[in-house]
C-alpha cells in the first residue's frame, strides 16, 4: 500500500514550466490527454519516442511502465491517482465522467490487470466542493463529486484493505488553484504529472 510514484503539481503557486523542467532533467517523457469529460480510459503499453505525447479523446490513462509521466489538467474537476501494484492510473473525473462511472470502470480494469483487489493506493485531488458546485440555481441543486466517487470506490473495493487519501481543498475557494467557476471561466488550468519509479 506504499506509494510508488512521484507527482508534480502545477497551480497558481507553481508553474507548469517548472514541472516540465524537472521532468526533462530526469528524461521523463510525458503523456497527456485531450480530455472530453468522458469515462474513456486508455492503456499505455509502450514508451513514447517523443518528449510530449497527447492521447486524443480520453479522461484516464493506465500504465505499468516506469519513468513515463502521465499528465492530467483540471480546474474544478477531480484529479485522481491510483497506484495498483505495478500499475499507475490517472483520471479526470468531472460531473459527466463521474456520472458515467469512470472510477468504477478504472477500478474494474485495474482489478483485471492485477488480479487483486487490495493494497491499492488511491488519491483524490482538490476539486470544487458540493457546496460551491451548484448545477441548478432555481432548485438550488448541488453535485458532490467526492460523495459519488467514494460510492463507486466502495462498490468495487473494500476500503479497509486499501489506502484512500482525500485532498479536501475546494478549487473554487482555495487561493492555490485555478477555478473555472471561481475565476470567471478562466482558461488557466492546474496540472498533475506523475510517474512510477
Amino acid at each position: 500500500m506504499k506509494k510508488k510514484y512521484i507527482a508534480y503539481t502545477a497551480n497558481k503557486k507553481n508553474t507548469l514550466k517548472n514541472s516540465y523542467k524537472k521532468l526533462r532533467i530526469n528524461k521523463i517523457p510525458i503523456i497527456k490527454m485531450n480530455q472530453i469529460h468522458s469515462n474513456i480510459i486508455h492503456t499505455i503499453t509502450t514508451v513514447p519516442n517523443k518528449i510530449l505525447t497527447t492521447i486524443p479523446n480520453t479522461d484516464g490513462l493506465i500504465t505499468n511502465l516506469k519513468h513515463v509521466g502521465l499528465a492530467i489538467k483540471f480546474a474544478d474537476c477531480m484529479p485522481i491517482i491510483i497506484q495498483a501494484h505495478h500499475y499507475l492510473c490517472i483520471l479526470h473525473a468531472g460531473r459527466k465522467g463521474t456520472q458515467t462511472k469512470i472510477v468504477s470502470k478504472a477500478i474494474q480494469h485495474l482489478k483485471t490487470l492485477t488480479q487483486k483487489d487490495n493494497h491499492f493506493h488511491i488519491w483524490l485531488g482538490p476539486h470544487i466542493c458540493n457546496t460551491c458546485y451548484e448545477i441548478d440555481p432555481i432548485k438550488k441543486t448541488t453535485f458532490s463529486m467526492l460523495k459519488k466517487t467514494i460510492s463507486q470506490l466502495k462498490s468495487e473495493l473494500d476500503l479497509s484493505k486499501n489506502k484512500l487519501i482525500i485532498n479536501t481543498e475546494c478549487t473554487h475557494i482555495s487561493p492555490n488553484y485555478h477555478s473555472y467557476r471561481g475565476n470567471n471561466k478562466t482558461k488557466k488550468r492546474n496540472y498533475i504529472i506523475c510517474y512510477q519509479h
